[in-house]
């Protein structure tokens, strides 16, 4: 090796150092050396490292906040190393809305968020003595308890408990259930995304639904079907994958067949999510299951709005048993105007895309819907018939408004910050543990569930995101990296000079 050669290396190698050293000064943020990272957005502008709102179409910019026109939306939070916490501030107006949603994906299959609650109506007026430790909130409708801890120790031993977001560690279980030998049938047409309870003893669960593709939007329509126990632990998935034609143009397709059967599983209230968009229709249930309730919405499409895709609908009318107190009613077609009965009271349907809201009973409430393509929401569960119904939500409660009996409320929930104007602020703890990193994000998401966008009423001014980790790990680890990658790099150097 000639000298001048020995020269070029030695300034090669003197360039990189000098490169590397630069280079560490630069990222020494991106490293998080001290295990935390925070993030402020007033949404104005693009940042490296936050997401601005999207879809697009789903926000409008207005001088420096966004309406919320449609749900959900997201934004995505860069997660240069796994954080173990998240602090998620939003400040926000709120008009009409009674609940207001944000969560992060999880590292489940499909379409998955852990939620908790950014704003809830009922409990911000709810007259009752309230404590709080900084994530979670005891109501009590006669103050007996001034720590929360204290509470949670005894809780199962205390009548009239309710929880909202907040696993008690208590089971749901029916008195002198038995299974039965016989299926039924439930030909109700339901069409998108829905969940339910069924309950299960001395019995395997065993649905099988028959599904069809309408083809109304192009792009592929999957079905994927979750199964969670009694603990809320996903014990069962499976992916129904489009059957080829993805087209708008293409006809609907033909019925398929799709069988859930899970043999040996403990006494208890399981959930079943059916995870899809409004193309695929759910025509048929078979089960062998007694009871079956739907969880905070139903879809209703035997109507005539659909026989140009199918021909063998009934078009016979709807009757449905629900708990909810506060009901919603939206149809996107002319088909779905109409007038429907809530217990025996008339409410006229009378305008398409614009939820239209009344108040049932406090008990089990009947709605009798003529002509469906009828979109119906509420903080409850519903029954297609009256013997299949069941409240597991009794010890988790959603609307809970006009219950008597309970006495307390343990809810993941803090009540917002007034600020100036109208605007409100809140802030949601997340745990890390199971969150999805996708391409270096976080991926988070702000639901309501009844969101209409001529409302225009609910709005985001700023997100704040703190993502913490423990600060000995972060930063042994991250010099360590940098450091070794900088060592190998110049000992390769110095060996090609030798």
């Amino acid at each position: 090796m000639t000298k001048i050669t020995k020269f070029r290396i030695f300034i090669n190698l003197l360039g990189i150092i000098i490169i590397f050293l630069l280079i560490s000064s630069l990222i020494k943020k991106d490293l998080i050396l001290d295990g935390k990272l925070i993030i402020e957005s007033d949404l104005t502008k693009k940042l490296p490292m936050i997401s601005v709102l999207f879809p697009e179409h789903r926000v409008e910019k207005e001088n420096e906040h966004y309406i919320i026109q449609d749900e959900p939306i997201y934004f995505n939070v860069r997660s240069p190393i796994e954080f173990t916490q998240a602090e998620i501030d939003v400040e926000f107006q709120n008009g009409s809305q009674k609940i207001i949603g944000l969560g992060v994906a999880t590292e489940e299959e499909g379409w998955n968020f852990e939620s908790h609650t950014l704003y809830n109506e009922t409990l911000n007026n709810i007259d009752w003595y309230s404590i709080s430790d900084g994530i979670n909130t005891l109501y009590q409708k006669d103050k007996k308890f001034d720590d929360i801890d204290e509470f949670i120790e005894i809780s199962n031993s205390i009548e009239g408990v309710g929880a909202y977001d907040f696993d008690l560690g208590e089971n749901f279980t029916i008195p002198n259930y038995q299974a039965s030998t016989e299926k039924m049938t439930i030909d109700d047409c339901l069409r998108g995304k829905h969940e339910f309870y069924t309950y299960i003893k001395n019995e395997a669960l065993d649905f099988t639904f028959k599904i069809q593709d309408i083809n109304r939007t192009d792009g592929e329509d999957p079905l994927i079907i979750f199964v969670y126990n009694p603990r809320n632990k996903k014990i069962y998935s499976k992916i129904i994958s489009d059957d080829g034609l993805i087209s708008k143009i293409d006809p609907a397709s033909n019925p398929r067949y799709v069988s859930v059967y899970i043999p040996n599983l403990e006494e208890g209230v399981y959930r079943v999510e059916l995870s899809t968009n409004d193309d695929i229709f759910i025509r048929e249930i078979s089960t062998q299951q007694q009871k079956l309730v739907f969880i905070d919405r139903l879809y209703l499409c035997d109507s005539k709005e659909y026989s140009d895709g199918f021909v063998d609908l009934t078009l016979e009318p709807s009757q449905i048993y629900t708990n909810g107190r506060l009901i919603s009613f939206y149809t996107a077609h002319n088909a779905g105007l109409q007038t429907i009965s809530l217990d025996n009271i008339s409410i006229n349907i009378y305008q398409k895309h614009e939820w239209i809201e009344a108040y049932s009973n406090p008990k089990l409430s009947r709605i009798y819907i003529p002509k469906n393509d009828l979109k119906i929401s509420s903080r409850g569960i519903f029954a297609l018939e009256k013997e299949h119904y069941f409240n597991p939500e009794i010890i988790n409660l959603k609307d809970y408004s006009d219950i008597e009996e309970v006495n307390y409320i343990i809810a993941r929930y803090q009540k917002p910050i007034e600020l100036t104007n109208g605007w409100l602020k809140n802030k949601i703890i997340f745990n890390l543990d199971k969150a999805k990193i996708e391409n270096g994000n976080l991926k988070f998401m702000i639901s309501s569930l009844n969101l209409d966008s001529e409302d225009n009423d609910f709005k985001i001014n700023s997100l704040k995101i703190k993502l913490t980790g423990p600060r000995n790990i972060y930063s042994s680890l991250a010099y360590k990296n940098f450091w070794n990658d900088i060592k190998n790099k110049i000992n390769k150097l110095i060996s090609q000079i030798k």
